[in-house]
């Protein structure tokens, strides 16, 4: 043991192995986290290995380096940290004099271009489903646009299937409720899942249940979307659901308070950064003016 009552990391340990000691002491994360510390940190060591740097010497100029050769600035961001937590983690274990990553400055980037998921790349995911549950589920992002924290709150008793109306009782609004309406190209969908629902013993209210038929947590929601579309070329995260939600509502409408209610933003000014610009549909209106 060393000082804080840390066990020992023996210095005799090849790279590969301390990342993996590091890894296993980070086992409460989700296993999508851990996959991506363990990606990049291995990434970074054939960066040290190809540029003749120890991994374990490296100075805050050897970082920044790598770090800079990545194009956008929520990228740098997320490495930094990622590399700032496993040199702490190493500081602590004495397996480095100091942590080279703290005190760096993440120079700025480009932004990231927030692709609009289109209907046929829905019908994509779907196929992936297996079964009523996951199909109806994935929909009910399509067609509604709730958060996975809402979803995952929704109880039986939050659908009035005869007035088409779903209730989210968690919302982010002021006043913590909003109300959906139910589409009609979702409705024998969901009445169809309900009725199964239903019948299942349990006493838990949530809509959706895991496959242990347990209420799912929000990080599983998000990784279950991800998982979907792994064997497609698609990335789209479970926000992405709602980006698309509200920016078809308001080509559809060009009601910008409808889409901010139904969307559950107290400021308008949140639900103009949803709407994910069309530019084909720019140059499409921008043709037809008449000079």
């Amino acid at each position: 043991m060393i000082s804080g009552g840390l066990p020992l990391i023996s210095k005799t340990l090849t790279e590969e192995e301390i990342i993996e000691r590091y890894i296993k002491s980070k086992a409460t994360l989700s296993k999508v986290t851990l996959c991506n510390y363990q990606k990049l940190l291995l990434q970074f060591l054939r960066y040290c290995h190809n540029h003749g740097l120890k991994f374990f010497k490296t100075t805050e100029t050897d970082v920044a380096g790598f770090i800079s050769q990545f194009e956008y600035k929520s990228t740098k961001d997320s490495y930094k940290t990622i590399l700032n937590i496993f040199y702490k983690w190493c500081f602590k274990h004495h397996l480095v004099d100091s942590n080279p990553v703290e005190d760096i400055v993440v120079n700025n980037g480009k932004k990231n271009k927030v692709e609009l998921m289109r209907e046929i790349d829905f019908k994509k995911i779907l196929t992936k489903c297996e079964g009523l549950r996951e199909i109806t589920l994935v929909s009910m992002f399509w067609y509604t646009g709730v958060r996975a924290k809402e979803l995952r709150s929704l109880r039986i008793q939050d659908i009035d299937m005869d007035r088409g109306l779903i209730f989210i009782s968690n919302s982010k609004t002021t006043s913590g409720y909003r109300t959906l309406p139910i589409h009609p190209n979702f409705r024998k969908l969901l009445e169809k899942y309900l009725k199964r629902r239903i019948g299942i013993d349990t006493d838990l209210p949530w809509i959706f249940l895991t496959k242990r038929g347990t209420r799912f947590h929000d990080r599983t929601l998000v990784h279950f979307v991800t998982q979907l579309q792994k064997d497609l070329e698609l990335r789209f995260t479970a926000h992405d659901f709602r980006r698309a939600f509200v920016t078809r509502l308001y080509r559809k409408t060009k009601d910008l308070v409808l889409c901010q209610r139904l969307a559950g933003h107290d400021s308008i000014k949140t639900t103009r950064r949803y709407i994910i610009d069309d530019m084909q549909e720019h140059m499409r209106k921008f043709n037809a003016l008449n000079f």
